[in-house]
């Protein structure tokens, strides 16, 4: 798999967050079709984050805590730096 830089990887974390503009989106999602390897990793990394909040969601429930949002975005975010690091 190809290995992309920082400025990418904030793009894929800020597209997946849906932290851009309507403009910056729209020109992310051109890359995408351009760049077979960078939509494969746009996938890849979907689908770890998918996992991830089904496995956040099952401890909140295993402990009982309510599932707040504002935790989960902070939770991708450390997971997409550590990801990233």
């Amino acid at each position: 798999m190809k290995q992309f830089d920082d400025k990418i990887q904030q793009q894929i974390e800020a597209y997946l967050n849906q932290d851009m503009t309507d403009l910056e989106r729209s020109r992310f999602e051109k890359q995408l079709h351009q760049d077979p390897e960078l939509h494969e990793e746009v996938e890849f990394q979907e689908s770890m984050l998918e996992a991830w909040h089904g496995r956040v969601r099952d401890l909140h429930d295993r402990l009982q805590l309510p599932y707040r949002y504002d935790e989960w975005r902070r939770l991708l975010r450390d997971f997409a730096a550590w990801r990233v690091g």
